[in-house]
């Protein structure tokens, strides 16, 4: 399990990821608590192994690029050999205001500090998106073993 395990990636998480800093938005305490407690509670859903549930509670856009039997199989892949999460802690978090083409679609990026019974050490990264102001959804996850891209 050297290797970065990519279980989805939203569509434009590498154009994001890549933008400069000036690009990026104030991070407001409101919006870091209402992205983490969405992230949490989903993380939660998949940690339990409600791996449908999980898939029903993503944006459109993460079920439009992915369906929820081939979501299912993934997470049975790459999560069921890790076995239950031990701890988990948020290490960094980027806000995206604006998305290029994507008009007022906000992307909040977080990335956590994991332990796993069988996986000592792993970064997972979920991208959680707001549209128009509407609530947070989870929008991306992969798991890597260590962080491949630091948001800032």
């Amino acid at each position: 399990m050297k290797r970065l395990f990519i279980i989805l990636m939203m569509m434009v998480a590498s154009l994001v990821m890549s933008m400069p800093s000036s690009v990026r938005a104030e991070l407001t305490d409101e919006i870091q608590a209402a992205t983490v407690e969405t992230a949490l509670l989903w993380l939660e859903v998949v940690d339990q192994g409600r791996y449908d549930e999980s898939w029903d509670q993503t944006s459109d856009k993460f079920k439009a690029a992915m369906g929820k039997e081939e979501w299912t199989e993934k997470l049975d892949f790459y999560r069921e050999p890790l076995g239950k999460v031990k701890s988990r802690e948020l290490l960094d978090k980027g806000l995206f205001e604006s998305i290029p083409n994507h008009p007022g679609l906000r992307m909040m990026v977080l990335q956590f500090n994991s332990s796993f019974e069988d996986k000592e050490f792993a970064v997972e990264t979920v991208s959680t998106v707001s549209m128009n102001g509407g609530p947070w959804q989870v929008a991306g996850y992969f798991i890597s073993d260590s962080i491949d891209v630091k948001v800032q």
